[in-house]
């Protein structure tokens, strides 16, 4: 009481339902000084962007622990019975990981974060968020460098055969890859704006190396169908947009071997791209079953895990989903914050007009 605290005395709070433009509405109309994230989708990014460029607003964005990511088909459920490149499915274009690194480098993924994103998030390296405890600082994810991605797709054998940077790679002397395959793929995504303008614009990129894209839209019901009739779940898919949630521990199991849905499993598994590697099940394991309270122990094993995961990429993490706040212009004392469990857990700081500073 003597700091002057809580700034006011009663808090009210409004149910306007689950659109989006009944809350910004409120806010503009004065009903409302705090719209929280609850009710505020990363889809509405750019309405709160224009919003505030007029100054009818303020915006708050703190990042994760959802990622969106880009998922390979690398072995395909077709391959369980013996991988043959005659047998009438894709080609084993993703097992050399010198090819998913060059996917990598050929796109732009700050541009996406630039343009749909309005810079509030970043491209992530690791599974957790800045600010998380298990946030690999020293890991940097592949920036976009498509010289040295399509130097790569040269080494693995994907060539410009036909000097027309129109038209796509093609194979030669690739293992596995019957010569003259195109380098040609499908890119399921969902339908809405964020989805659909990520895989424009990084397929635009991907063409740049000679990369042809496909976009398919999806909506998650049809995306999530359980194996083996699902694109996902039924290890049937090039390549795969959609985001998976990091928590306190570490959700390295994403792409182990004995997560890889199949029929033996009752296509259970959530490792969805077929990745298997002994190196990376071995410290994902180290990681899981090391307790916090092993100190440096712990961080190590956790950094590890995902180092193995930034340089095998058996997905290319594309940007950090943002969680959305917005108040009227003239608050103060707001502070997004993605790890608790309320947007007010500063409340008696917030205060507006004359009370701020």
């Amino acid at each position: 009481a003597n700091e002057g605290l809580p700034r006011f005395d009663v808090l009210t709070f409004h149910f306007l339902g689950e659109q989006a433009d009944n809350n910004l509405a409120a806010l503009a109309e004065g009903v409302c000084d705090i719209v929280d994230q609850t009710t505020l989708l990363e889809e509405v990014v750019y309405v709160v962007h224009d919003q505030e460029t007029a100054g009818k607003l303020k915006s708050y964005a703190s990042l994760g622990p959802e990622w969106a990511h880009l998922d390979f088909g690398i072995r395909l459920a077709a391959y369980d019975g013996g991988y043959n490149p005659w047998g009438g499915y894709r080609q084993d274009i993703f097992s050399d990981v010198r090819v998913r690194q060059a996917f990598a480098l050929c796109m732009d993924r700050q541009l996406v974060i630039d343009q749909l994103l309005y810079g509030h998030s970043q491209i992530p390296a690791g599974f957790f968020p800045p600010g998380h405890p298990l946030y690999a600082a020293d890991l940097q994810p592949l920036a976009y460098d498509p010289e040295q991605g399509m130097r790569l797709l040269d080494e693995a054998g994907w060539r410009d055969q036909d000097g027309d940077a129109s038209t796509p790679r093609a194979a030669l002397g690739v293992q596995n890859v019957l010569d003259a395959t195109p380098l040609s793929v499908t890119y399921l995504t969902t339908p809405d704006r964020l989805g659909k303008g990520t895989a424009d614009r990084l397929a635009a990129s991907l063409a740049g190396c000679g990369i042809q894209v496909n976009i398919q839209a999806q909506g998650l019901e049809q995306l999530f169908t359980p194996g083996p009739g699902g694109p996902l779940f039924g290890r049937n898919f090039d390549l795969a947009q959609f985001s998976w949630a990091s928590g306190r521990s570490s959700p390295c199991f994403l792409y182990t071997s004995d997560q890889i849905p199949d029929a033996d499993n009752g296509w259970l598994g959530v490792n969805v791209t077929g990745f298997s590697n002994a190196e990376y099940d071995a410290a994902c394991q180290t990681a899981l079953q090391t307790g916090a309270d092993q100190g440096q122990t712990y961080l190590a094993a956790q950094a590890d895990v995902q180092r193995l995961y930034a340089e095998l990429l058996p997905s290319i993490p594309l940007y950090y989903e943002i969680r959305l706040s917005v108040s009227r212009p003239d608050l103060c004392g707001f502070a997004a914050d993605a790890s608790a469990r309320s947007e007010f857990w500063n409340l008696e700081s917030l205060d507006y007009g004359e009370g701020c500073p």
